[in-house]
């Protein structure tokens, strides 16, 4: 299964369970032509087509726009190292769901939802979790925070100097 069928299914399960405007916004280019043109034929057949966005590339100020517009970040990959994408919505104070897999547990730590299992209806109701529970919401928002600031460059930036000075004196 393509990954993005997965958070189309999700689509498919919010709307249908909990609200039929709902939408979905993809950003960032598909791995090729003949993948995009997959899950595209995978919206049709789901008919949403009225409902996902497949942005593409975007510049800087682009991105910024849906950071801003988005209730929830999404993250159902398998295969992720450091996740960038997950503390740039930390840092824009938007909740975060994501798979429980590979590197994923330890970037967003205590500071979103973490998933065992991609079942859309389970992702779905995450989803509305976040969108309906404020005292959740605001919790998250406030570790993702939190998260973000660990990983700073204040904090990160000695340690990372002193690794690289330890490793310049090692011989060879």
């Amino acid at each position: 299964m393509l990954i993005m069928e997965r958070y189309c299914e999700t689509l498919s399960a919010y709307r249908r369970l909990y609200d039929p405007q709902a939408r979905l916004h993809i950003v960032g280019s598909a791995i090729s032509e003949e993948y995009q043109r997959a899950v595209e034929h995978f919206v049709a057949e789901l008919e949403l087509g009225d409902a996902v966005d497949w942005a593409g590339s975007v510049t800087h100020e682009e991105l910024m726009a849906y950071y801003d517009g988005c209730d929830v970040f999404l993250c159902l990959s398998e295969h992720e190292g450091f996740n960038v994408p997950v503390l740039e919505a930390m840092h824009f104070h938007i909740p975060v769901i994501a798979y429980a897999a590979a590197a994923v547990p330890g970037t967003v730590g205590d500071g979103g939802i973490l998933l065992t299992d991609k079942d859309p209806v389970i992702v779905a109701t995450a989803v509305e979790r976040l969108r309906s529970d404020t005292s959740l919401r605001q919790a998250l928002v406030e570790a993702g925070r939190k998260r973000v600031e660990h990983y700073s460059i204040e904090r990160t930036g000695p340690e990372w100097i002193e690794t690289l000075s330890a490793l310049m004196q090692e011989p060879g």
